[in-house]
């Protein structure tokens, strides 16, 4: 079995932390096959920032699309080159992403944006976020970290970007998500399943409690809670499996899921501290994405687990980036099935 992986560096900021790979690996075997560095600048300022991030991978056909901060970019699977890349204004911290074969769906989460877009033109058809009722209303200011800017500054920031309408207009590629005033769930995941969409929050309301699965309807924008609010603690990935849908939990350093009559498990699982992240179901076990926590130097892992969580094998992946960098694994899809 062949999967995808999007790897970025952990310790972004420095100055080697140059790019972003993506990387086909073959896990029976337990090897690297091949990997694509996608270059990307590293810096911030008072007004701008930007970084070699890298979030979701999807296909359609030999299509590969990969999330990157502020833009998609499209891979030919065979030749594992790039081949087309596009961006809007909305992009800025750009996470999950999945597709129905007609529409590319991604979740921006400075923005607080799902976008879509139409898969063979790649022009925008469809958003949503962060007006709609279901996210609630944020009648307070945030006032972001100071990084280099005095306190008046961040203030009148604010004051002229308090609420979501005027976020939705203009242009937020360069915007950090502690810069923007429509910043409050961290949407981290938007998945296709079954004619609805699946968005995950990591937090609510910008605070410490733990986060949400909403459903949306692409067709009607209407919305359900499938998890509500302060279901799951960092909630990342989603995964349908028969009737549950599985999260990662990545500040548990677990796992949980929802039983078709709504009810909620969870389940630790080693190694820790670990920062799970990325989850995919072969049909006989779970692989899991183990990434170490900064300023560690544990190597990135991937664990298979029955379907009791105990721990079958596992595969260290390194050298993508230094050793001072290291390298964190955001997210994973199995490779197309092509002749």
């Amino acid at each position: 079995m062949k999967l995808l992986l999007t790897i970025k560096p952990v310790m972004y900021h420095q100055s080697t932390a140059s790019y972003a790979v993506l990387a086909e690996v073959d896990w029976a075997q337990q090897r690297v096959l091949r990997q694509l560095r996608l270059p990307a600048a590293s810096y911030r300022c008072d007004e701008a920032f930007m970084a070699p991030l890298i979030g979701g991978v999807c296909h359609w056909g030999n299509r590969l699309f990969i999330a990157m901060w502020n833009y998609i970019v499209e891979v030919d699977y065979h030749t594992f080159q790039i081949v087309n890349s596009f961006s809007t204004p909305q992009m800025a911290d750009l996470h999950g992403i999945t597709t129905d074969g007609q529409t590319l769906w991604v979740a921006a989460a400075a923005t607080e944006m799902v976008l879509g877009f139409d898969l063979k033109s790649l022009k925008p058809v469809w958003q949503w976020g962060p007006d709609a009722a279901i996210l609630g209303s944020h009648p307070h200011l945030r006032i972001p970290p100071a990084w280099n800017q005095g306190w008046k500054a961040r203030f009148l920031y604010h004051l002229n970007n308090k609420t979501p309408q005027a976020l939705l207009p203009g242009e937020h590629r360069h915007q950090h998500k502690s810069r923007s005033a429509s910043y409050h769930h961290h949407l981290n995941d938007v998945t296709y399943h079954q004619g609805k969409l699946y968005v995950t929050t990591s937090n609510w309301y910008n605070t410490n409690n733990p986060g949400a699965v909403i459903e949306v309807d692409p067709t009607t924008s209407q919305t359900r809670f499938m998890a509500q609010p302060g279901s799951f603690d960092g909630t990342h990935d989603t995964l349908f499996v028969d009737d549950r849908l599985y999260v990662t939990e990545s500040r548990r350093n677990g796992i949980a899921w929802i039983e078709a009559d709504g009810e909620i498990h969870r389940q630790k699982v080693e190694p820790s501290p670990y920062f799970v992240r990325a989850l995919h179901w072969t049909g006989e076990h779970f692989l899991t994405g183990f990434t170490r926590l900064r300023h560690t130097q544990d190597p990135a892992l991937l664990i298979a687990f029955d379907q009791n969580w105990q721990p079958i094998t596992h595969m260290e992946l390194s050298g993508f980036h230094p050793e001072v960098v290291g390298s964190a694994i955001h997210a994973m899809a199995p490779s197309p099935e092509l002749n």
